[in-house]
């Protein structure tokens, strides 16, 4: 069940999206499904398009972490979802770099 805490919708200055990737042929992927957490609280789902964006709405300052609910068909996730930063003038906030779009990458299973 997904939390949505109040004001949410009305207090977020950041805007980024996501980019889901094939690593080695950098083909878009669809499909993927992401769960956005808050102090553990799951704040929304979103997958991602043929395009293999998500864009997420306007977020409030804090720390928020991706959890992988499905990864595109054929594919495993490379590595670990970062942790967000959402600082307090607005910006994405990544390994302590600015972003405003972040890709993830995957790779095939192998067969």
């Amino acid at each position: 069940m997904l939390c949505t805490p109040k004001g949410l919708e009305h207090c977020g200055k950041a805007n980024f999206s996501l980019i889901v990737k094939n690593k080695h042929t950098s083909k878009a992927l669809p499909d993927a499904v992401f769960v956005l957490q808050s102090n553990c609280c799951p704040l929304f789902s979103i997958k991602s398009g043929k395009d293999g964006v998500m864009k997420f709405p306007r977020m409030c300052p804090g720390t928020y972490t991706l959890a992988l609910t499905r990864a595109a068909e054929g594919y495993k996730l490379c590595g670990q979802l970062p942790v967000l930063r959402i600082t307090p003038k607005g910006n994405l906030r990544i390994d302590g770099k600015t972003r405003r779009r972040l890709i993830i990458f995957f790779e095939p299973l192998e067969k």
